[in-house]
């Protein structure tokens, strides 16, 4: 409610363009003669704002209420050419590569191309391996 009224006071209060003479016109006829009239404005435009935030509010809740992560470790030798055929037929976003002593820890994500195995929505899937192993 604040951020509306907080918008309808810049248009309208003293040092903004309710002094112009340009404005004076309209501020005579729909704000000084007529002052319920601009109170129902200054109503729907507190319902527009209250509205777009709630919409933003819940759509941001909705998003954030659809991610779920799971870490899943195994602590074993993995074929590393069988892995490196997974990944390459995968459309990668992202991958880094770091060296940990001896190890080379690779970090790769990726978009599951085929929704309807996943229930409709593609996950995104992060690989972490050693190279090296």
């Amino acid at each position: 409610g604040v951020l509306a009224f907080d918008f309808l006071d810049r248009i309208t209060g003293e040092w903004t363009v309710v002094d112009a003479e340009w404005m004076s016109g309209f501020v005579d006829s729909v704000i000084k003669e007529h002052m319920l009239v601009w109170f129902v404005i200054s109503i729907a435009v507190w319902c527009v704002a209250a509205y777009v935030v709630s919409k933003r509010t819940y759509v941001a809740n909705w998003k954030s209420r659809g991610m779920t992560t799971i870490n899943i470790t195994v602590n074993r030798k993995v074929d590393t050419a069988k892995l490196r055929e997974l990944i390459v037929e995968k459309e990668k976003s992202t991958e880094e590569r770091r060296y940990e002593g001896r190890k080379l820890m690779v970090k790769v994500t990726y978009k599951e191309p085929t929704p309807v195995e996943w229930g409709g929505s593609s996950p995104f899937v992060t690989l972490g391996y050693d190279e090296k192993n």
